[in-house]
């Protein structure tokens, strides 16, 4: 074995450790009752199907399917297992997913270091690692957009001949990609741009006929191979797809690329509707939540680019060569959808989650101008390296040290240039997970044994929205009301003015670097002038 598989799998295995360990701090996340049930129904339109009957009448999920069903079936060989507990496993075993993919085409395109070091980047990114453990929806995503994107930089590499396992493979993630959100359709598109500028070059090369005789005919069964695996994977995790692919394919995709989610979002201290955000949203929140060294890091990475650029205008080998092509898959697969989103003003909220798909495509480019930095270090200062070696350690501690201090919402990291998670108050939305609604109902149950409160006496309880993400975690004696009249304390997210709903004394306080998540009031005084 190869010391840089070693070092890989040394590094696999500390994530996996720290994935273990913390897993099970982490509360019920807003999107897991929601994508849990979507997986239900799919499961029920299968069972319906089985037991001979006509399934048009249940109530299919809008959402493929290819992260839930899995997990409903895993919820019924576990049943002793709460569902979110299997959920957040699953939730864990994609972003290592996306971390092995990440090293794979990191070493792919530039060798074992620029991988390994694009690894332990992605761990270090927040908006990456906070969403790890508790997004159904955005994680899976990521990693099957990392391995579509892995295979189609494979075969640039391989081009005009390409295997017939990368062809299955790529299918695969293709399908995958499809089946967790529609919009990994785009994979496809990069698919046939890829294999558009192969074909320019070797028409530039041998001839048009040359190449429509040797070539053409073999391309499209291949492509026609992969993009029917994916369509086939793609309908069986999404059954209303079945009924009508194209059409539903086409309306779900419009539906998604403009989400009728009406909400309002706080940016820099300013209500914004998710209908109408800025085009300075995106790059805000970017601009806010990548850590500050690997914002310098890219900003030295544009400038090799544009150095270099100059010798390679004029040569058309160059840009067309297997190696830039691999790299122009990722530059494209991580560019282009951010340009999109910001030009059509995808609607957006919860800061930039439903982005996260391009993260790992950007930390390897990150990665690669690291080791770009290293070289003309070694090359010109040698003598600095150990200093440049000791300051990324140290960026990198200080990045730990704030996961630390914000477990388990590493997802609220806000760096310096946003003033930090401390100034986050008023500014940006917080907790729009509703991760935090645990801690208090934790910290809640913990004041009531210290006041002497018996496990047999019955307590009611209000909840704002996400309601479910409380009750899970009620003791036997705690019963939810929604009655002003009943409740005898109210626990809520500090988020929508919902700690305005109900009047009473804030006694607990769940929060990060001074800044409140969830809150809980204490009515018993309420109760009893009432």
């Amino acid at each position: 074995m190869q010391r840089s598989t070693q070092v890989f799998f040394i590094i696999l295995a500390a994530i996996m450790a720290v994935f273990i360990y913390t897993v099970p701090d982490y509360g019920l996340s807003w999107d897991e009752p929601a994508r849990y049930q979507g997986g239900q129904r799919s499961m029920a339109y299968y069972e319906t199907l089985l037991q001979g009957k006509d399934p048009l009448d249940l109530t299919l999920d809008g959402y493929p399917n290819a992260f839930d069903l899995p997990w409903v079936a895993l919820a019924r060989i576990f049943p002793q297992v709460h569902y979110w507990q299997i959920g957040h496993v699953l939730e864990g075993l994609c972003s290592l997913l996306a971390l092995v993919g990440v090293w794979k085409l990191g070493t792919l395109l530039g060798g074992p270091r620029l991988g390994l070091w694009a690894m332990v980047f992605l761990f270090f990114t927040p908006p990456f690692y906070g969403h790890t453990l508790m997004n159904p929806k955005d994680i899976p995503f990521c990693a099957a957009y990392i391995w579509g994107l892995y295979y189609l930089a494979l075969m640039a590499g391989e081009l005009p001949q390409w295997r017939k396992s990368v062809v299955i493979k790529l299918g695969i993630a293709l399908g995958l990609a499809m089946g967790t959100r529609l919009a990994g359709f785009v994979l496809v598109g990069y698919s046939g741009l890829l294999l558009s500028l192969v074909a320019i070059r070797e028409i530039l090369n041998t001839g048009l006929w040359p190449f429509v005789r040797t070539y053409s005919l073999a391309w499209i069964a291949k492509m026609g191979v992969s993009v029917f695996l994916g369509i086939k994977i793609l309908l069986f995790v999404w059954p209303e797809g079945q009924l009508a692919v194209v059409a539903k394919m086409a309306e779900r995709l419009h539906e998604l690329s403009h989400f009728n989610w009406q909400g309002p979002v706080l940016f820099f201290g300013r209500v914004e509707w998710a209908q109408h955000l800025p085009r300075t949203y995106l790059p805000g929140w970017m601009w806010i939540t990548i850590p500050e060294v690997f914002q310098v890091i890219a900003l030295v990475g544009v400038g090799f680019v544009i150095f270099r650029a100059f010798g390679w205008w004029r040569n058309r080998n160059v840009w067309l060569a297997p190696a830039s092509l691999a790299w122009g898959v990722i530059v494209f697969g991580t560019i282009f959808p951010i340009i999109y989103a910001i030009i059509a003003r995808t609607p957006l909220y919860d800061a930039w989650r439903q982005m996260l798909f391009v993260v790992p495509g950007m930390i390897i480019l990150i990665a690669r101008s690291w080791l770009e930095i290293l070289s003309a270090v070694q090359q010109y200062y040698r003598k600095l390296l150990p200093v440049i070696y000791a300051c990324m350690m140290i960026a990198l501690a200080l990045i730990g040290f704030q996961y630390i201090r914000l477990h388990p919402y590493a997802y609220l990291y806000i760096n310096s240039f946003g003033g930090g998670v401390c100034s986050a108050t008023g500014r940006f939305d917080q907790d729009y997970w509703g991760l935090s609604m645990r801690e208090a109902v934790e910290d809640l149950q913990a004041l009531l044994i210290q006041e002497g409160y018996s496990s047999g006496t019955i307590v009611y309880v209000a909840v704002s929205d996400p309601v479910v993400n409380a009750l899970i975690y009620f003791p036997n004696n705690w019963r939810w009301t929604k009655d002003p009249a009943k409740a005898a304390f109210y626990i809520s997210l500090v988020r929508y003015n919902c700690p305005n709903q109900m009047d009473g004394d804030p006694v607990i306080c769940v929060e990060r670097y001074g800044t409140p998540l969830a809150i809980v009031k204490d009515r018993r005084s309420l109760l009893l002038s009432s």
